[in-house]
């Protein structure tokens, strides 16, 4: 088996892990991943109510990747995690669906479960319009419960099947109105050490004036990959173009197939919309995933961030 062209950096993926396949195909999945020589993978979705979750985690650890677990607020029930235990748990602190609010009740408890299992808590909230106040909340819970890991992810489209998330992603107006509020927080909870923002322009607004190691605009089909329920390939959560089957080809064929450098080609031009910004240098247009599945032909902002607010004129 060839191993994986890199490009720029190792290739960490996600992969949505539930119930839904049977348990033969999810281990040749695992096993397809682990040829691939992965550097990190994430499991989101329902991995807990996967049947083969123990044996998918021995696959993995087998060949010394690093492995975190995301669980759901639904999911919280199943916990801990049994058998070869991840390197790192994360708690989604999402609300369930239909929720207006996120339920955080009993956190500390499964915090200390994980702990007594072996694993490395971590708490983890999908930045949208009804959650993102909650941030101030979310770093004194993580301040109280002595949590490092704290993740704000980009919005994985596959997590919203059979929903339009659209009317649910931040824009630039709420990224702009979060900014006052978050300036007006007195005192200001502290930030945890172990923050990770994918969003550069939320990074900003949380941690001003401070390096963002590593960033060099999306990466989606480069160090990003993801993985949906039924093994279709994408080149990242937040980019609804399938490069293919796992199932039907190796994950290094698919990542080096002319769709996946097509995509890498589109990201490497500068968006018309970004023209004369005078932070495009920084940010390369952030998150072109989303601003591909969101921006219609004719939006003056397209191919630029969603909470990108355009006026960086020179």
């Amino acid at each position: 088996m060839t191993a994986l062209d890199h490009l720029d950096a190792p290739l960490r993926m996600t992969w949505f892990l539930d119930d839904r396949l049977a348990p033969a195909r999810q281990i040749l999945l695992a096993e397809r991943l682990v040829e691939a020589g992965l550097f990190e993978l994430t499991l989101t979705g329902h991995p807990l109510r996967c049947p083969v979750l123990k044996e998918i985690l021995g696959i993995l650890a087998g060949r010394g990747m690093q492995v975190s677990l995301v669980v759901t607020a639904d999911d919280r029930d199943l916990l801990p995690v049994t058998g070869q235990p991840p390197a790192r748990v994360l708690l989604d602190l999402g609300p369930s669906p239909g929720d207006v609010v996120p339920d955080w009740r009993g956190i500390e408890g499964h915090v200390q479960s994980l702990r007594e299992a072996g694993c490395f808590p971590g708490l983890q909230l999908l930045p949208l319009r009804s959650s993102i106040r909650l941030l101030p909340d979310l770093f004194l819970l993580a301040t109280d419960l002595a949590v490092d890991q704290v993740l704000l992810p980009n919005v994985p489209l596959t997590d919203f099947a059979g929903e339009d998330p659209g009317p649910r992603l931040l824009r630039a107006e709420d990224l702009e109105s979060f900014a006052g509020f978050w300036e007006r927080i007195d005192p200001r909870p502290p930030i945890p050490s172990g923050l990770v923002v994918h969003d550069l322009f939320l990074w900003e607004i949380l941690c001003p004036g401070q390096r963002r190691d590593h960033y060099s605009g999306c990466q989606a089909g480069n160090s990003l990959g993801h993985l949906d329920a039924a093994g279709i390939l994408y080149p990242c959560s937040s980019w609804n173009q399938p490069l293919g089957a796992l199932f039907d080809a190796a994950l290094t064929d698919l990542w080096q197939g002319d769709l996946r450098r097509s995509i890498r080609d589109d990201i490497a031009r500068q968006p018309d919309a970004c023209n004369g910004c005078r932070v495009y240098a920084r940010c390369l247009a952030g998150c072109r995933g989303l601003s591909r599945a969101f921006s219609s032909e004719d939006d003056e902002g397209r191919g630029r961030d969603l909470m990108c607010s355009g006026r960086r004129d020179l």
